[in-house]
């Protein structure tokens, strides 16, 4: 992760080592990096690392590490007396290579540290070591040196440093207001905001002097600005039209006292809060719907008009309210969009839109205060597809009553529902409500134990068969969710072996190590299989259908 200037010189040595100096060097293409502090091998070196150079197959360096200044006292912890011996100790010793296992001798140094250096101790280390001539190889890295590679290898935690001065800067500009920066897209976009902790901060005024002649550009840009005044629909004016912008202090600290815009683009004017609505259609036929929750925002205000929306809520409905005070007169709209809605709420918006259809009114309150801010009426007639629409609105009534009683989220998808998918809908719900279903088969493909195919070899004799074909838990898919059915059992009567299967099976039984077998019943021009779900069905219907499952016989039974 990115590190900070001050954060980095704020570490502790291990933290250093690990989170900032060993990702450096492997980032500048050392090589097997890494730390060797700590124990009796280390011998004065903190990191290990070797780099291929020109003239020389491999140099092996050794990193001394510290974080807090280095000086030039004689004695002490990050004296200069210390780090020469350590660097004498990283030079006099060989390390052992982590993945060769060969020992190898360092041919160069680094010394590390995260904040200062000083000349001193740099001139009293080099003194030391001049004498073993080490000195020319051993190099001295300080904070500013750090920070200088850092910018170069890793430019992301260079540019955050900046952010987070440039965010001081910001902040600190105005005791009332900050300012916020968002780079996304093509260009760098300044916001000023209130800073949290003030309540109430004074408005922020900027004057502008606009001139509109009486060109056809200039008497449409004006009659666009007046629009932004009476609706506050958002506008945009071009430097030709500007004469004058006077800016506000805390803008004019970052742009100074300028006069020259390329345009001044006014967004939507909004104000007041959210308003928690119910949307009421109430059908003179007696049927009542909502809509409910919307939270209805403003989404722009002017001297004569506002509206409304809760297009910001991620609700399969969006509600489009338009209030014209000067023309007393509002204009409603509604717009659907079902495409990975949850099916209660796809109902919710099927039901509403037939109920809006038919004779009726409608009513948007606030559930707050309970006032009423919408109150007119609704179609006049039947909906061109309303029996299709009825097909629809049933179709998702079954969707909410399998999601409601398997407590299984179902949600529309974002393909057409195919008709075998509709099928398998009303078959599911049918099955909830009775723990019943009844299926055409041809045949019945049976795995069991060895008790199984014992059974079936000696009663080989026996042509009508009754099988019993039992599921611990079934699972059935439901527009890409899976639905829980739980314990189910199946039962069959009028079947017959395959032929063959009595010769198969007996010489399966001579494997004395086989534990499972298969067999497979059929029957000429198909037959029924009743299937019963158990936990779907009363307590005495499932307790009389596991009776009927024979406890030695494997999953069939011989018809009596």
């Amino acid at each position: 992760m990115p590190f900070t200037r001050e954060e980095i010189r704020q570490m502790k040595e291990d933290k250093l080592r690990q989170n900032v100096l060993i990702p450096l060097f492997k980032q500048m293409s050392f090589q097997d990096v890494f730390e060797y502090h700590g124990g009796p091998q280390e011998q004065g070196k903190d990191i290990v690392m070797w780099r291929a150079e020109e003239f020389r197959e491999r140099t092996n360096f050794a990193v001394v590490v510290k974080a807090t200044r280095i000086t030039g006292q004689a004695a002490g912890q990050s004296s200069a007396n210390e780090v020469s011996f350590q660097i004498t100790q990283a030079f006099g010793d060989p390390f052992r290579d982590r993945i060769t296992g060969e020992e190898r001798r360092v041919q160069e140094c680094i010394v590390v540290s995260s904040r200062e250096i000083s000349k001193e101790a740099v001139e009293s280390i080099s003194s030391f070591l001049r004498s073993s001539n080490l000195e020319a190889r051993t190099t001295f890295w300080d904070g500013d040196k750090l920070w200088a590679l850092i910018e170069k290898y890793f430019p992301a935690w260079f540019h955050l440093n900046e952010l987070i001065e440039m965010q001081k800067c910001f902040d600190s500009i105005d005791p009332h207001y900050r300012l916020t920066v968002n780079t996304a897209g093509s260009g760098i976009k300044v916001s000023v905001e209130g800073k949290p902790e003030v309540d109430n901060p004074p408005p922020l005024r900027i004057g502008l002097k606009l001139s509109f002649p009486p060109t056809v550009e200039g008497q449409e840009k004006l009659r666009q600005f007046e629009a932004h005044l009476k609706t506050g629909a958002p506008v945009s004016i071009p430097e030709s039209f500007l004469e004058a912008v006077e800016l506000p202090e805390v803008l004019k600290k970052l742009f100074g006292d300028a006069r020259k815009f390329s345009k001044v683009e006014i967004g939507a004017a909004v104000q007041g809060s959210p308003i928690r609505a119910a949307v009421e259609v109430i059908s003179n036929d007696g049927e009542t719907v909502s809509l409910s929750p919307t939270e209805l925002k403003v989404k722009q205000a002017g001297s004569d008009e506002i509206t409304f929306s809760n297009e910001d809520q991620n609700l399969p409905w969006t509600v489009l309210f338009v209030c014209n005070f000067a023309k007393k007169r509002g204009n409603l709209t509604f717009a659907f969009n079902y495409e990975g809605a949850n099916v209660h709420m796809a109902l919710q918006v099927l039901r509403f839109h037939r109920a809006f259809t038919k004779p009726g009114s409608l009513r948007i309150t606030d559930t707050v205060t309970g006032i009423e801010l919408v109150n007119g009426r609704s179609g006049e007639s039947a909906s061109p597809n309303s029996a299709l629409e009825e097909k629809w609105i049933d179709l998702f009534r079954q969707l909410d009553f399998i999601q409601n009683k398997t407590h299984t989220l179902i949600n529309f998808p974002a393909t057409t529902i195919s008709g075998s998918e509709v099928h398998e809908i009303y078959e599911v719900a049918e099955i909830l409500r009775t723990g019943k279903a009844r299926y055409r088969i041809s045949g019945v493909r049976l795995g069991g134990p060895r008790k199984l195919a014992e059974n079936i070899v000696n009663a080989s004799t026996v042509s009508d068969w009754a099988c019993i074909v039992v599921n611990d838990q079934e699972i059935i898919s439901i527009l890409g969710s899976k639905i829980p059915l739980g314990r189910s059992v199946g039962r069959c009567r009028g079947m017959a072996l395959r032929a063959g299967q009595v010769e198969v099976l007996r010489e399966q039984l001579k494997d004395g190590t086989r534990s499972t077998f298969e067999a497979i019943f059929e029957k000429p021009g198909g037959t029924f299989l009743e299937k019963y779900f158990l936990q779907w069905l009363s307590a005495e219907e499932a307790a009389l259908v596991e009776k009927q499952i024979p406890p030695d016989s494997g999953l069939l039974f011989r018809s009596g």
